[in-house]
């Protein structure tokens, strides 16, 4: 049986935070927590694999783990690669277009950096709108633009497409296919199970869970993961009501209030 768990990451932060103060920082981790969610992978029996390796290998079996990073920040170059690349995990990385060069976040030599080290690049759409909900020419200039833009830049085919908040519809998903790309990825909580499926799915790790929760995600346990993927519904529920934005400001405010004092 085929079975691929992509990790979902955005900021590596230099240092320990407890404290939140806008929705991103709930996706934010820890340089030290990266590192020692690394080393329990390196430690586990399954291994990771490229994006492109799931897509390609019609011969694949077994469990595999995948690692991707969204928004480009900076921290994906200064503080995630080396990690990585000391570990010989592959990883794809998802830029924000119009957030490059900004204080922060990559520019496009530092992704040229990270595509000749190895990496995966793909695109996380032009502007960081949520695509779902912007009508069908906005839905186009998001996707078309943001693979016009890469290309140019990095002299390069870009097939790996991550949708803004992980959410897409169906007319989303068939421009981005329609695009050129070869896969396209969300954040609803699921295994992935078929090579040939265009849409993939991912595992936000936010810095909330506890390093005892990241290790039996990573290993497989059934009880774990149908727990994560029911409450992954839930969530998805809610947010395909409320928008994105209204969701992850929700999401803050609980974490504001289950804070340790």
């Amino acid at each position: 049986m085929r079975e691929l768990l992509i990790l979902n990451y955005h900021e590596i932060l230099p240092k320990s935070s407890a404290a939140y103060t806008t929705p991103a920082e709930l996706f934010a981790i820890s340089r030290e927590r990266f590192q020692a969610q690394m080393d329990l992978i390196e430690k586990h029996p399954f291994p990771v694999i490229s994006i492109d390796d799931f897509l390609s290998s019609a011969s694949f079996e077994g469990k595999a783990i995948a690692l991707t990073f969204d928004d480009g920040y900076e921290s994906d170059v200064e503080i995630a690669a080396p990690i990585l690349q000391k570990k010989g995990f592959p990883a794809a990385f998802f830029p924000i277009i119009n957030q490059l060069g900004k204080e922060g976040f990559m520019d496009w030599g530092q992704i040229q950096d990270l595509h000749k080290q190895g990496f995966e690049i793909g695109t996380h759409g032009l502007s960081h709108r949520d695509i779902s909900r912007l009508n069908f020419a906005e839905k186009k200039h998001e996707i078309e633009k943001a693979k016009e833009l890469s290309e140019q830049y990095l002299n390069q085919e870009i097939n790996l497409f991550s949708f803004p908040f992980g959410r897409y519809d169906k007319a989303s998903l068939s421009l981005a296919q329609s695009c050129g790309f070869q896969a396209a990825l969300g954040t609803r909580t699921r295994l992935n199970k078929q090579p040939q499926a265009f849409l993939l799915h991912r595992w936000n790790i936010k810095r909330a869970l506890p390093l005892e929760q990241f290790e039996k995600i990573i290993s497989f346990d059934r009880n774990t993961l149908n727990r994560k993927i029911f409450l992954g519904q839930i969530k998805t529920g809610v947010t395909s009501v409320l928008g994105a934005s209204l969701s992850n400001q929700i999401h803050l405010l609980l974490a504001h209030l289950t804070q340790p004092k």
